[in-house]
């Protein structure tokens, strides 16, 4: 925690010094969980989660036609499980996870008359800050199974380290600047040994991605004037 508050202060630090313009930034998440393991009698039927983001973006513009941007957002990512191994009496999890996300992006630029529309592509690295697990039986009653604390870090669901790459497109009119973006997991962050409501088969390895889909309106100050 303390070193992703380091590196947050230090992007935002570097940023604001070299940045031509700077944007407070914040919109919708969408996330959608791809997990599973190599055991076909293991299904967890995974669906998508509702979340939000919020932080602060750079830009550079190296010519009217391309440049950079970089971003530090505070992102909610949320998720549902319903866990079945060979029985029919399932587990149903609400996943609920901060990250610090700060994405990289290449962008190229097409000058509309007094709008700009352009496209983004980059790696993002996320780090992830704090989060949860409830679990309970699918039953009537829903018996409580566990609540996690915290679910990353050594014997728990997930590493801290994710990094995505991501795409999308935004609309630039005056001040305003509105995006839409996907990115996609590349590293499989589920822990090998983490045990869920029961012991996973040893052959078993379980595997974690994410897509994030998401919706952003920022407000830009010209740093140069």
């Amino acid at each position: 925690m303390k070193k992703s508050l380091v590196l947050l202060i230090a992007l935002f630090t570097a940023g604001l010094l070299s940045a031509q313009r700077l944007g407070v930034q914040g919109g919708y998440s969408l996330s959608t969980p791809f997990i599973g393991t190599e055991d076909n009698a293991v299904d967890f039927n995974a669906r998508s989660g509702s979340g939000f983001h919020i932080g602060a973006l750079f830009d550079w513009d190296v010519t009217n036609r391309w440049g950079f941007e970089a971003a530090v957002l505070y992102n909610m990512r949320t998720a549902h499980f319903n866990m079945a191994y060979r029985s029919d009496t399932t587990t149903i999890f609400n996943r609920e996870v901060f990250y610090l996300d700060i994405p990289l992006h290449f962008t190229v630029h097409f000058p509309v008359k007094k709008t700009r529309v352009s496209v983004f592509l980059g790696p993002s690295f996320n780090v992830g800050l704090h989060g949860k697990d409830i679990a309970w039986l699918n039953i009537p009653t829903k018996k409580p199974v566990s609540l996690e604390k915290d679910v990353f870090g050594k014997e728990k669901p997930l590493q801290r380290f994710d990094l995505s790459a991501e795409l999308g497109f935004s609309v630039e009119y005056r001040k305003m600047l509105m995006s839409a973006s996907y990115e996609l997991s590349l590293l499989n962050t589920a822990y090998k040994n983490y045990t869920y409501t029961f012991s996973l088969p040893p052959t078993s390895v379980p595997y974690y991605y994410q897509g994030v889909f998401k919706l952003s309106v920022a407000y830009l100050f010209d740093l140069t004037k």
